[in-house]
């Protein structure tokens, strides 16, 4: 078994990260030898770019400067690459060099330093090691919230900052939990009690996009039919072009961003500008500005257009406050209205005349009041008064 002592690092132009094998040992033994700086490429192992722990290496080792020692077996011609018929390391027939690399031990002549020595190295220590709030302070990332961010994007600018304040184990775990919105909370306790907080970034990003990855087209259907109400233009082009680049960074820098944020505005914003003199989102935006308060309606026009279209009439608000029995009336006398022969057979009802009522136009028999009539003439026939008793008695 050998181990690979494998460093993430700059590449010769500065622009990228490139993974470095600086060196190489015996499992059982302490000594490293190193690699010649133009063979520490790892494109260039063609062996060990086959191999599922090199693999897994390459997947952790996302921030500069941060390294991993693993263990591969060597069989065939990967052995011979790197070890010869007498057990000397070599690689393309180069012989390793020794790396000087004495373990420190504790020897019974050792002198310790007094406790307030230690104390003040501790204290040292601590002060270079950033907490979790401190560095929250000056993270530029809003919290992750599944509803209105795209969990691929959010990811992407959360791996920038981890990576500007040099972020990697269980600190970059803690910092990604503070950075979750509430109503993802439980999610990150039921992911912890799975994968725990040693478990890398990588593998907490992976479940982080199983969980909240959304692959339909709401989210872009949103996004393009997103339009302007009432507000900022400016600050409506900034949410639009937000929420299309996040759904599909492709869009960035390109003409249909720009096409997408005029296709919401209003009308008479789209028909005095000029696509032809606008090369980017941000001059899109400074034309905005001169427009400020024309997209939204006046407060008279919204009101005329609302009493316009409004389904109401005079009459039918002034009917609200009649009587059931009235317009009942008012229909059957429309009815027997138009079944009349001719103008002149139009006859006022009595009954209804004796009701207030003398422009009523129906057939007696047909009247909604004449049981109301009979009833109470009825009522007055049977009626007796003390002085009527008085006048049968003495007679």
């Amino acid at each position: 078994m050998v181990q690979f002592y494998i460093r993430s690092g700059a590449s010769a132009d500065g622009k990228s990260t490139v993974l470095l094998v600086e060196r190489i040992r015996m499992e059982d033994s302490d000594d490293w030898f190193v690699f010649p700086p133009e063979y520490q490429i790892l494109s260039i192992h063609k062996h060990l770019l086959e191999m599922s722990p090199i693999k897994r290496v390459k997947s952790s080792l996302t921030t500069r400067n941060h390294y991993r020692i693993v263990t591969v077996k060597l069989e065939g011609d990967a052995y011979s690459s790197y070890i010869d018929e007498y057990g000397n390391l070599i690689f393309e027939e180069f012989q390793l060099e020794c790396y000087e690399n004495v373990p420190v031990s504790v020897t019974p002549q050792q002198t310790f330093p007094d406790l307030s020595s230690l104390n003040r190295n501790l204290d040292r220590l601590a002060s270079k090691q950033e907490s979790v709030g401190s560095i929250l302070k000056h993270f530029v990332i809003e919290k992750f919230n599944p509803k209105n961010r795209n969990v691929n994007s959010w990811c992407s600018l959360f791996e920038q900052e981890c990576a500007r304040f040099n972020l990697t184990g269980e600190k970059q775990i803690e910092v990604f939990k503070s950075c979750l919105d509430d109503n993802v909370q439980d999610w990150f306790v039921l992911t912890q009690s799975t994968l725990g907080l040693t478990t890398t970034w990588l593998t907490w990003k992976e479940n982080l996009i199983a969980s909240f990855e959304d692959n339909s087209f709401s989210a872009i259907s949103y996004a393009i039919g997103f339009k302007y109400f009432s507000g900022s233009l400016v600050e409506y082009a900034i949410k639009k072009e937000k929420m299309l680049t996040e759904v599909d960074k492709s869009m960035a820098g390109k003409q249909i961003l720009i096409d997408l944020i005029v296709f919401g505005l209003p009308a008479n914003i789209q028909k005095s500008l000029k696509r032809n003199s606008i090369d980017s989102t941000l001059t899109l935006r400074m034309k905005l500005k001169k427009y400020e308060g024309e997209g939204t309606p006046t407060k008279s026009s919204a009101y005329q257009n609302s009493k316009k279209n409004s389904p109401t009439s005079p009459t039918l608000k002034s009917n609200k406050f009649k009587s059931k029995e009235e317009l009942s009336h008012k229909s059957n006398s429309k009815v027997f209205n138009n079944n009349t022969k001719s103008a002149r057979d139009r006859v006022p009802c009595s009954i209804c005349a004796t009701m207030g009522a003398p422009l009523r136009f129906h057939p007696e028999a047909d009247c909604w009041y004449k049981d109301n009539v009979v009833k109470k003439e009825s009522n007055n026939i049977n009626m007796e008064t003390p002085s009527d008793k008085d006048d049968i008695s003495k007679n």
